[in-house]
């Protein structure tokens, strides 16, 4: 808990008149003694997806799913180290110790990925823990994930592969073929880097294969969006008609090889959207300012209320009930009911895995939940995260303050697959 005061400036943000000075102090107290502890937490973290839940917490999420016969996570990844002659790699730089934060945070990853220590067959657990974890969430509610893959950066200028700013690599055939494994319980999202010699292509060879969603992270692929090379891709993916998953707001996972924040602006997004181009902005921009001082998030707000982009532009709530996030899962609540019929369900796995992101004491101090509804989704979280983030997000403000939840929308209303 003192980790969360420190990490949100919950005191500040609930409006309490506490005093600046013990504003530091638990600010001090939750690095130093929280961290420590969560993160420990977090290393020898393991969830149980193969057990059964006990009665009373089984009934709590059947009753909280009713009337949701089908969900669809839009926003999944599969990230691997190349182990397996899979394609998946990630920076060299993740494992320097110059860097002891990056290390750190790889390490988290993949234990979230259920990888563990063993680093020797890493892209078969990884794969095989998130199936598992579907499997589980289907006991419960039809659940399919869409997984993304992640292009290597291409440079602008000569469309020629760039490792050294390539934070991250997960090839479309990796996922493909973790489509193939999942009996339908997954679908494919590609990913091409638009100023690849090659994308409009590669782009149509992943139609022909029934991809239907290609995803961006333009904050760490160094894509420009607004840029006029993107046009040509733009004009393929209305033709082919395939929608665009895009990054929006600012970017902190993803970055060894360096990061643009000022591409994760969702204006830099008109020209695809002008072009016809049908947008999903993840995590609804919830996190990060713009160069003129205007918060993503209100910026993403202010696009969804165009009425020009009505129908075409949608957002995904993945991440979102993460501590550094839920402050705008509560004004979505308040001031934005009106955007949850275009809000897709999502989580950003393997997010939800990592403990000390999903302390649901945040939730409740901001008056989403309450604390036996606490009790109940962490009792929940050590046995199914993948669950637990759907059970929060169908719990969040229905008991507490407005009376009502975060309506959003279990399945897209457009095509994610299929020829």
């Amino acid at each position: 808990h003192f980790f969360v005061f420190g990490l949100i400036g919950v005191f500040p943000l609930m409006k309490f008149p506490v005093p600046e000075m013990l504003s530091h102090f638990f600010s001090v107290l939750g690095i130093l003694v929280g961290g420590v502890v969560l993160t420990l937490r977090a290393l020898f973290y393991r969830h149980s997806p193969d057990a059964e839940l006990p009665p009373d917490l089984d009934a709590f999420v059947r009753e909280t799913l009713r009337g949701i016969p089908k969900v669809v996570d839009v926003h999944m990844h599969s990230v691997g180290l190349q182990t397996e002659l899979s394609g998946c790699a990630i920076h060299p730089g993740s494992w320097s110790l110059v860097r002891p934060w990056v290390y750190v945070k790889s390490r988290l990853f993949c234990l979230a990925l259920g990888v563990g220590w063993d680093l020797s067959k890493a892209d078969a657990i990884a794969a095989d823990t998130l199936l598992g974890l579907i499997r589980h969430a289907n006991r419960y509610v039809e659940y399919t994930g869409v997984v993304l893959a992640f292009d290597a950066v291409y440079d602008q200028v000569t469309g020629e592969r760039d490792p050294a700013r390539t934070s991250i690599e997960t090839p479309t055939e990796h996922v493909l073929e973790l489509a193939r494994r999942s009996g339908g319980q997954v679908i494919t999202c590609c990913s091409v880097h638009p100023y690849r010699k090659d994308a409009v292509a590669r782009l149509e060879a992943y139609r022909a294969q029934g991809v239907r969603v290609v995803k961006w992270l333009p904050n760490s692929m160094f894509i420009d969006p607004q840029h006029p090379d993107c046009l040509p891709f733009y004009r393929a993916l209305v033709r082919l008609e395939m929608t665009l998953l895009c990054h929006v707001g600012a970017e902190r996972s993803v970055g060894v090889g360096g990061n643009t924040q000022k591409y994760g602006d969702p204006r830099r997004l008109r020209p695809a959207l002008d072009c016809g181009v049908r947008v999903i902005m993840a995590h609804c921009a919830s996190e990060g300012v713009a160069e003129d001082g205007i918060p993503f998030f209100d910026v993403f707000v202010g696009m969804m209320e165009d009425p020009k982009y009505s129908g075409q532009l949608f957002g995904d709530i993945s991440a979102m009930p993460i501590v550094t996030r839920v402050r705008y899962v509560r004004q979505l609540l308040l001031r934005h009911r009106d955007l949850h019929p275009r809000l897709l369900y999502g989580t950003d796995y393997p997010v939800p895995c990592i403990p000390f992101l999903s302390l649901t004491v945040a939730h409740v101090l901001l008056g989403l939940i309450t604390w036996e509804q606490k009790a109940q989704l962490d009792r929940l979280y050590s046995f199914n995260p993948l669950l637990f983030n759907l059970v929060l997000m169908r719990t969040v403000g229905r008991t507490t303050t407005t009376g009502q939840g975060l309506d959003f929308t279990p399945v897209p209303p457009f095509p994610l697959v299929g020829k």
